[in-house]
């Protein structure tokens, strides 16, 4: 039974000491015996599968050579020994090429070039030898069958590159496969001859046939694939395609696509815009790489290993190097770069990128980027917010797409052709158009997501337009979203519990989570992993967030001991991790583990909920019924305070407002939510009662809903108006676990 009164309780030290999960899993710290080597080979798959074709004078065409492990066991020492020294007239690639591992993925990959100047054919050799896994030396050789031609070809280029995985079982990878000519020219007809009705196991498509009247430059001709393999499994997709080049003779083609179904998660590397980047000579095209995971679990150690500051002729980065911590979802690991080409041009932007996955394991990969340079103009879609979109199963995100010319020189007859079928959850005009497209937000689409499932797709919008030197072009968008499943984590004491939010907003019956503390009271989530305050033994642990929401891999050793003994308040901030408790506010930096460390105090006395802004902080002051409002120093430290409260009775919990102008407190004492406006100084002023609720402890909001929790249990809903006041407050999270909880977040 919980007691209310203006004191803190003192728990009772319990001592559990189990003995479980003694298994083979790294994260676990139990390493697994060394398994028999295998005698597995490489395997070569090229991304045009029959000749490479080019025509002369104009034309040019990068071919991808994936070499990837026939198990999952790697080889070494991968290295071509013939054929790059002497490229026949009109190939260029590196003169020497070696990958120390290969295993899966996209990480060893040879691009080569075909641009000739004059008519002929043949074939390119190459010769390659590795080592595998069972220490033998092996060789293989590769022919490469080309021909100059006086006509146009059309191309077929996949991204991402190389090899396409997705961790069995919950993994998801798109993949766009972009049709250009290539020589800017037009050809016509195209038409995808393989049936898209019988993919390979894992594999899908949003149509069943895929024709393009007119292919050239861009993404205009492109195809969306989706890859979510149910079991570990590997192949090749193929597809052949039929079209008419620019003088009307017939043709065809092929394109190749190594995959494989893996038992860890992959880095998706997602280059928007998606497929050829077109820019005019003298304009510019900015082009965003976002880097997730396939599952949504952290990935860590993220680097781009390709020299950023030698890249080819108008490409330009941000920085001369890239790294992340971490990422999972969203766009909060992102490379910003820019194709601003000063004369015609077409190739391709290759980079390779290193990581560690969900196991530990170290992997690479790389990303192709076709680009072409152009005398005449594109309009381009540039999408906001950037990245993927993520948004609550309750929720709602305004998506905007602003159209524009990439020179700024105007384009016409600019309309959208597939506005009529959006995907479930997504909703804005049944038709859109824009007699001239050229610079500004003039030109600009405005949709919602509203998910009421839990999903994750692409949504792929095709436009038309006339550009400035009256060329008739397409182009193509697309989003990634995700439609997430929230949930309520509360700390119990002894318990933390998960219960889901539904898409009105009702918390649905909790259940057991599943972290191993002994006495839990502070709680806050980062991405996937949750972390809890343990005050039986003055730990932090970090705990890795299911699918189900419930808790796995929590690290026993997530912080210093001994530390965290008073802490009832968890926020973050940045790389910054915050603990308010009745002894004092800690400041510790989160490493790119997740583990935190260099913890201080940086202020003494008795706090309650702490929430921390890019410029304050804002504490609860328990025992003094007041608000602290504390500069936040460029460091992330807390500087000098102000203490501000009209009306308050035992703060504890707060949130605040999303355009951070009202702070709602719970008041324990007070059985009741008040709802404090911010003056400029952000001190707390006209506090107004807008809920009742006994023994109310926290608060949290999602947006549309405030959730209130009591310390003697029970959990309330409340509406959240436009004016920040709350209505229809309802007692919510029944059956199930009995929820009574201290911290409580919505994640």
């Amino acid at each position: 039974m919980h007691h209310l009164n203006t004191q803190w309780l003192t728990p009772a030290l319990l001592v559990l000491l189990t003995l479980s999960g003694c298994d083979n899993d790294p994260r676990r710290g139990f390493p697994r015996p060394s398994p028999e080597p295998t005698d597995n080979s490489a395997t070569v798959t090229k991304s045009t599968t029959g000749t490479v074709a080019a025509v002369v004078g104009g034309g040019a065409q990068t071919l991808s050579i994936t070499f990837n492990a026939s198990d999952a066991k790697p080889l070494s020492d991968l290295s071509v020994t013939a054929g790059l020294s002497s490229l026949p007239l009109g190939w260029t690639g590196p003169s020497v090429f070696t990958c120390a591992t290969v295993t899966t993925g996209s990480g060893c990959v040879l691009n080569l070039s075909y641009a000739p100047n004059a008519i002929g054919s043949g074939t390119l050799e190459l010769s390659y030898q590795y080592v595998n896994d069972a220490k033998t030396t092996k060789t293989g050789t590769i022919a490469i069958p080309f021909a100059a031609t006086t006509t146009n070809n059309v191309v077929a280029t996949a991204a991402p590159s190389g090899q396409i995985q997705a961790i069995a079982g919950s993994g998801t990878q798109s993949l766009h496969l972009t049709f250009t000519t290539d020589d800017g020219n037009p050809a016509h007809q195209l038409q995808l001859t393989s049936a898209l009705t019988s993919l390979p196991s894992g594999w899908t498509s949003n149509v069943s046939t895929f024709t393009c009247a007119t292919v050239s430059t861009g993404n205009g001709c492109q195809l969306g694939l989706v890859y979510e393999p149910s079991s570990a499994d590997a192949g090749t997709l193929t597809f052949e395609y039929s079209y008419e080049d620019n003088s009307g003779t017939a043709k065809t083609g092929t394109v190749s696509v190594p995959y494989a179904g893996t038992s860890q998660n992959n880095l998706v590397g997602t280059v928007s815009p998606t497929g050829q980047i077109a820019a005019v000579v003298g304009g510019s095209q900015p082009v965003d790489i976002t880097f997730t995971s396939d599952d949504g679990r952290t990935i860590t150690g993220i680097s781009v290993t390709s020299d950023l500051s030698a890249l080819p002729t108008g490409w330009s980065a941000s920085a001369p190097s890239f790294t992340c911590a971490s990422a999972s979802t969203g766009n909060g690991c992102q490379l910003h770069l820019t194709y601003a080409p000063s004369v015609v041009a077409s190739s391709t932007l290759s980079l390779n990128y290193a990581y560690t996955d969900n196991s530990g394991g170290a992997k690479s990969g790389s990303i192709n980027v076709p680009f072409v340079a152009t005398v005449d103009n594109n309009v381009v879609a540039t999408v906001s917010p950037t990245g993927q979109v993520i948004v609550p199963i309750s929720a709602s995100k305004n998506v905007d797409i602003t159209f524009t010319s990439d020179d700024g020189h105007p384009a016409t007859s600019f309309a959208i052709a597939n506005l009529s079928a959006l995907p479930a959850g997504w909703s804005g005009p049944s038709s859109f158009s824009c007699a001239t497209v050229s610079t500004g937000n003039a030109c600009q689409l405005a949709f919602a997501y509203a998910p009421t499932a839990a999903t994750t797709g692409t949504l792929t919008l095709s436009y038309s337009y006339i550009n400035h030197a009256g060329v008739t072009k397409n182009g193509s968008v697309n989003i990634n979203y995700v439609g997430h499943q929230q949930h309520v984590f509360a700390a119990d004491g002894g318990r933390t519990l998960s219960c889901p939010v539904h898409s009105d907003g009702g918390v649905g019956a909790c259940v057991l989570a599943g972290a191993p503390a002994l006495l839990v009271y502070g709680t806050i989530a980062r991405g996937d992993r949750l972390y809890v305050a343990d005050q039986a033994t003055g730990q932090l642990r970090f705990c890795e967030i299911q699918a189900n929401a419930t808790l796995d891999y929590c690290d026993p050793n997530g912080s210093p001991m001994g530390i965290f003994n008073t802490t009832r308040w968890l926020t973050i901030a940045g790389d910054l991790l915050y603990a308010a408790g009745t002894s004092d506010v800690l400041q510790c930096e989160i490493d790119p583990d997740g583990r935190v460390s260099n913890c201080t105090s940086a202020m003494a006395g008795d706090f309650g909920g702490i929430v921390v802004t890019a410029s304050r902080a804002y504490i609860a002051q328990p025992s003094t019924n007041q608000i602290a409002v504390c500069d936040l120093l460029p460091s992330g430290s807390i500087g000098a305070c102000q203490t501000a409260g009209i009306g308050l009775s035992m703060p504890t919990g707060i949130a605040l407002s999303a355009d951070e102008t009202q702070l709602y407190v719970a008041n324990t004492i007070g059985n009741s939510v008040s709802r404090c406006t911010l003056g400029a100084d952000g001190l707390p002023s006209a506090c107004v009662t807008e809920a009742t609720q006994l023994g109310a402890w926290s608060i949290a909001l999602n947006g549309q809903y405030a959730y209130i929790g009591s310390i003697g249990g029970g959990l309330l809903k409340c509406s959240l108006a436009g004016d920040g006041s709350l209505s229809n407050c309802t007692t919510t999270a029944t059956g199930g676990q009995p929820y009574s909880g201290y911290q409580m977040i919505v994640h």
